[in-house]
């Protein structure tokens, strides 16, 4: 199965006898025959696509980056395709042009924020519902003063 950064997996491991399944977030898709940049490894590259993942470690509240198996990782839920930084900006401009009082000021400023939040691969329907929050915010108080 090929996975996606930002896909939820999980996987069982073994470790001195114990069995545990872990689960967590690719945070890397490692190209065959390289190692990860994500992880100090010790290891040898491995001969297909393989994953990084951060997961939580049982009993504890610290994350922890592991290099699991592929063949061993289960989808739990896929991420969503993201939304490109100009789509958001459509959005933005959209919702702004519909005010008499659009500040261009704002706009650009408000533009520039997708453009930022996507770049650095945050999650863009979160970022998306944020900017339409503050978006209906600014409206609200505009409208106050009217």
């Amino acid at each position: 199965m090929i996975f996606a950064k930002g896909d939820r997996v999980q996987w069982e491991s073994h470790s001195h006898g114990i069995r545990c399944t872990k689960q967590g977030h690719v945070i890397e898709v490692v190209a065959p025959n390289t190692m990860p940049t994500q992880i100090s490894s010790r290891g040898s590259t491995r001969p297909e696509t393989s994953y990084v993942v951060l997961a939580h470690v049982e009993g504890e509240r610290r994350l922890r980056r592991y290099w699991p198996f592929s063949n061993r990782l289960d989808l739990i839920e896929a991420r969503s395709a993201p939304m490109q930084p100009d789509g958001i900006a459509v959005l933005i401009t959209e919702a702004l042009a519909r005010s008499d009082e659009a500040d261009t000021a704002l706009m650009q400023l408000l533009k520039a924020a997708a453009r930022l939040a996507t770049a650095i691969n945050q999650a863009p329907d979160r970022v998306q519902a944020m900017l339409r929050l503050e978006f209906r915010k600014l409206r609200g108080s505009s409208d106050e003063g009217s």
